[in-house]
């Protein structure tokens, strides 16, 4: 028997209440009974607890940890109730653990599975009704009906997505000697010029998001060749309404700037029902995945070929930057800051990953802003291979 990786807030509600799930259609919401105990390793909900619901909510422990079987032998867990604790809520991360649940379903065929810690990835998990999810929180008594709870942080491989992203579902079925499932395939190319273009240039950290100097380019391209584009942004993150105000000049009756999909699930149909997309490094591009959905995918700070894993609905391209302290890919997801508290990366602040201290989790909307219109390095090197990404695209809806 081992414990759990992370901690978890361990806590109470004396009167009980219901928290909305984000970003999710299909777990509106999630109830606690009166006096019930349960854990969370939501980070804004712990925040949110810790803060302005402190008075309301018993803390019991912030460091508490799930016992937890090994998932190394997953295989000899035939017919049993399982439950799996997910490291995080980002979207491509949760495409890969799907992923990888529905191959242990199809091979294990247990009696029941679930995941906790879903967040506002929750409704990825609807594409399969036989897996539960516990978007944000689990009762003690609810973790009692399991026969074996299992923790994907076992894997190495997971506890080293910020500095080495992968996806996820290679590492897991290599590591539990699970094949993966052979469901999910490329839909088959057309070899004829798309309709309609999908681009999706935003990432959570503009670290991957396009700039806005390439999108502009590209939207001017793709109507320059009749083709319809429509420009997925999302309004819930502050960088969005920047693209929004850089692009609303083209719009047209080719041109559709769409501001954001309300929920997960509306994403996840935008996704399936796109022609052909153009895509930066973000959650959506790892969607294409779970539909074999076609297009390009355009990577700056993190590898393609292993957020790729065995994929190839979408062509890729990496940023060449190489400069004095980084070359892309560099690795790194997110921004981090530097040992005078400034946030950014290796190349931006000039100094090398050795002085890197810290993830950048919180960052103000003036910083936010600032990388938006002075990109880093790999970023900015967008700009300069406008036609080359281009020519890419057009190969790509033929190959």
């Amino acid at each position: 028997m081992l414990v759990s990786q992370g901690s978890f807030l361990q806590f109470q509600v004396p009167t009980g209440f219901h928290v909305e799930v984000p970003n999710s259609r299909h777990w509106p919401q999630q109830i606690l009974g009166r006096g019930e105990t349960a854990y969370t390793g939501n980070r804004t909900l712990i925040r949110t607890i810790l803060g302005p619901w402190r008075n309301q909510v018993e803390v019991m422990s912030g460091e508490a940890r799930l016992e937890a079987f090994e998932l190394s032998a997953l295989k000899a867990q035939a017919g049993k109730r399982l439950l799996f604790l997910l490291p995080g809520e980002a979207i491509g991360d949760n495409v890969g653990y799907f992923l990888f649940l529905r191959a242990a379903i199809e091979q294990l065929s247990p009696k029941r599975v679930a995941v906790f810690n879903a967040g506002a990835a929750s409704d990825i998990y609807r594409l399969d009704r036989r897996i539960d999810v516990f978007p944000l929180w689990i009762t003690t008594q609810q973790l009692k009906s399991f026969d074996r709870v299992f923790d994907l942080l076992e894997v190495p491989a997971l506890r080293e997505l910020a500095l080495r992203p992968c996806d996820p579902e290679g590492p897991l079925c290599d590591y539990t000697q699970i094949a993966p499932s052979l469901k999910y395939q490329t839909k088959p190319a057309t070899n004829r010029k798309p309709a309609s273009i999908a681009l999706f240039p935003l990432a959570s950290s503009p670290m991957r998001s396009l700039p806005i100097g390439l999108c502009q380019s590209l939207i001017k391209r793709i109507v320059a060749s009749d083709i319809g584009v429509t420009v997925y942004l999302n309004e819930k993150q502050r960088q969005s309404l920047v693209y929004s105000e850089a692009l609303s000049s083209l719009q047209g009756s080719r041109v559709k700037i769409h501001s954001g999909c309300r929920s997960l699930a509306e994403l996840l149909s935008a996704v399936a029902d796109t022609e052909f997309g153009v895509f930066c490094d973000s959650g959506p591009a790892h969607l294409t995945k779970l539909f074999g959905t076609r297009g390009l995918a355009i990577h700056t700070s993190a590898d393609a070929k292993p957020l790729r894993g065995r994929f190839s609905n979408l062509q890729a391209w990496q940023s060449g930057y190489a400069g004095r302290y980084c070359t892309a890919p560099c690795g790194l997801a997110g921004p981090w800051m530097d040992v005078e508290k400034r946030i950014g990366c290796m190349g931006s602040l000039g100094v090398p990953q050795g002085q890197l201290t810290a993830r950048a989790v919180l960052i103000d909307d003036r910083t936010n802003r600032s990388m938006i219109s002075n990109p880093i390095p790999c970023v900015a090197h967008l700009n300069e291979s406008q036609e080359q990404i281009w020519h890419a695209i057009e190969a790509s809806w033929s190959s």
